[in-house]
């Protein structure tokens, strides 16, 4: 679990709620791309938290220069020389995103000389963060509970807090 900072959890409970109001018949048909515009509102609150000091990328590719590969990622969060990379899996193949998104960890850490790498996979029900330090990999995973008047609140916050705690200057601790 994620250490976190009681000012921060109330700024994410306060951004967090109209969120909470999506219906259930949102993830109806189970299609990729409306799971997209599903992801983005988290992020995107997340983001305001940070009053304009974080930039959002869709769609970005990276190209290594001594590690010959290729990497897509859905989203990338920059705030200084911080960034969180997010991949969007498909509903049932979290396997092939954390492989897309350890490509694309591996590859920026290659091209911005980095030692730690965060990242995300997510099909939007199911949330893995991904803490990448040279030979090691730290993961936790998340559940984005549903009611039935569309996402839980608590899940919400629970997921926008470990991506704002990426972005902080705080250094991240697994427990």
């Amino acid at each position: 679990m994620f250490n976190r900072e009681k000012k921060s959890r109330t700024l994410i409970l306060r951004a967090s709620p109209s969120i909470s109001q999506w219906p259930p018949s949102a993830l109806d048909g189970g299609k990729e791309d409306k799971r997209l515009h599903l992801i983005a509102p988290v992020l995107i609150t997340v983001c305001h938290l940070f009053n304009g000091d974080v930039e959002i990328a869709v769609e970005e590719d990276l190209h290594g220069n001594f590690l010959n590969a290729h990497g897509h990622l859905e989203f990338l969060l920059k705030r200084g020389k911080k960034a969180v990379r997010i991949v969007q899996a498909k509903k049932e193949e979290m396997e092939q995103g954390m492989a897309q998104l350890l490509v694309g960890c591996e590859i920026a850490a290659e091209i911005e000389e980095l030692d730690i790498v965060y990242g995300i996979v997510t099909n939007y029900l199911l949330w893995n963060f991904y803490k990448s330090c040279n030979d090691k990999i730290e993961v936790e995973e998340c559940v984005l509970n549903q009611t039935s008047a569309g996402p839980a609140q608590e899940s919400v916050k629970n997921i926008a807090e470990k991506i704002y705690y990426m972005l902080s200057n705080e250094e991240l601790q697994v427990q």
